[in-house]
């Protein structure tokens, strides 16, 4: 999984007029709304498929009033929350384990692979991943963009689908209703955004295609190869060549592999009431 940021508009940098037009007006964003975010988060799942729907984090305290107002508005494929700051935060992670992932697997082992973001490693959200049996994986901090197949491989085409339905339903709205860019509430930004994270997210899943980048970037990054090394001549590390990857064993020690000890002396870390000591890598 992953939390990336949406723009309000992606106007910035183009405009557009009829073909022949003499005369091509400038379209800019709103005021400041170049400079507003929201935040999308994706789960995707190794095998392709879409067990859970894209969540769209909105800036809000509760965001009570505005789910009575537009809430009705929104795409029903898109999963909707707010936070204080817009983006994730150990409540809503919670939920989120809670609400889907428990639900998914039950009892099952499950990997859950995520970045080292402060919201993902409190010790409660630690505690309930073990609590469920799910075993958190943690992506080490700078590597994300060699090892996390959203990162690698997923979020830049899709947020370009995000992109191209965003501008085809502001173009038909301001079209039909005659509306400019400068005219528009913050909550017709966010309907329009529910509506292509949406169609995005659809399109996505259509196409077998997608499914299979999907699949290859988690081998790619070795996440669904097999843990007896079996298949690790599969690994493409962004950056690295074939040459210059060592394949460690995960349940031997780098001493027993025999290539040393890392640049930061691994010691055996002490035992702790805080469950998420066992999961921090001796990086500072």
């Amino acid at each position: 999984m992953d939390e990336t940021p949406l723009p309000w508009e992606y106007l910035i940098g183009c405009t557009y007029d009829l073909k022949g037009a003499k005369t091509v007006g400038l379209k800019s964003a709103e005021s400041a709304s170049e400079k507003r975010q929201w935040t999308l988060f994706l789960c995707i799942f190794a095998a392709g498929a879409p067990r859970v729907p894209p969540v769209l984090i909105f800036t809000a305290t509760t965001g009570t009033k505005i789910w009575e107002r537009e809430g009705h508005l929104w795409d029903k494929r898109v999963h909707i929350e707010f936070s204080p700051s817009g983006w994730m935060n150990e409540g809503l992670f919670m939920k989120f384990i809670l609400q889907f992932l428990v639900r998914i697997f039950g009892k099952k082992r499950a990997l859950f692979v995520f970045d080292r973001y402060r919201a993902h490693l409190t010790p409660l959200v630690i505690q309930t991943c073990r609590d469920n049996n799910i075993i958190p994986s943690l992506i080490p901090a700078g590597t994300t963009p060699m090892t996390q197949p959203l990162d690698t491989a997923i979020n830049k085409p899709f947020k370009g689908l995000v992109k191209e339905f965003s501008e085809e339903l502001r173009e038909r709205k301001e079209s039909l209703e005659g509306e400019t860019a400068g005219k528009w509430s913050v909550g017709q930004h966010r309907v329009v955004t529910t509506e292509a994270v949406g169609r995005a997210w659809e399109e996505w899943h259509l196409s077998n295609s997608r499914r299979k980048i999907v699949i290859q970037s988690f081998r790619d990054t070795g996440i669904s190869l097999p843990v007896d090394g079996s298949c690790d001549r599969e690994l493409k590390i962004k950056g690295f060549t074939p040459e210059e990857l060592i394949i460690g064993d995960w349940a031997w020690s780098e001493e027993e592999m025999g290539y040393g000890t890392t640049e930061v002396e691994n010691t055996e870390l002490p035992l702790a009431e805080d469950p998420l000591v066992e999961f921090r890598l001796q990086d500072e």
